[in-house]
């Protein structure tokens, strides 16, 4: 890998496991120096996960995830699971008890912010109401999508 990444001279950025632990995920980050070496920055998903999370009161929840479809964290909406379908896009799924997808919830939901602005999508969920909040982030070199759900009962953030 190491080799790959200095004679690409852009440097690279990709989500993977922890070299320690499997179930750990890194975000990593490479950046040639005149061709004869590499650097590598790596930072730990669970941590900018709790940073974001610092942000939303109890009453949110966070979802996290790739523009490459790799979920790093999901909201915890009961029954409910987010996936990314496509550049700034993603669908809410409903589940049955058995975990499998039922359905579609509110269609896809864009994620591109309007004149600058982040606004609610509202959406009901098994009687519920929601207010999703998605927008983009890069972190060194990742595209992410985040969405920030909020209902008082049922939402949290861990």
């Amino acid at each position: 890998m190491l080799q790959k990444d200095v004679e690409n001279t852009n440097g690279t950025a990709f989500v993977r496991p922890s070299w320690i632990n499997n179930d750990d995920l890194l975000i990593l980050n490479t950046s040639v120096v005149d061709g004869r070496g590499a650097i590598f920055l790596e930072f730990e998903v669970k941590a900018i996960i709790q940073s974001l999370c610092g942000s939303i009161n109890n009453d949110g929840s966070l979802f996290l995830g790739t523009k490459g479809a790799q979920v790093l964290t999901n909201a915890k909406i009961p029954n409910t699971r987010i996936i990314i379908v496509g550049n700034y896009l993603v669908a809410v799924k409903l589940l049955n008890h058995n975990g499998d997808e039922a359905g579609d919830v509110a269609g896809d939901l864009t994620c591109q912010p309007n004149d600058g602005t982040i606004q609610p999508m509202p959406i009901n969920i098994l009687e519920t109401e929601y207010d999703l909040y998605c927008s983009t982030v890069e972190i060194p070199g990742v595209d992410l999508v985040s969405i920030t759900s909020l209902n008082y009962y049922f939402a949290y953030c861990n």
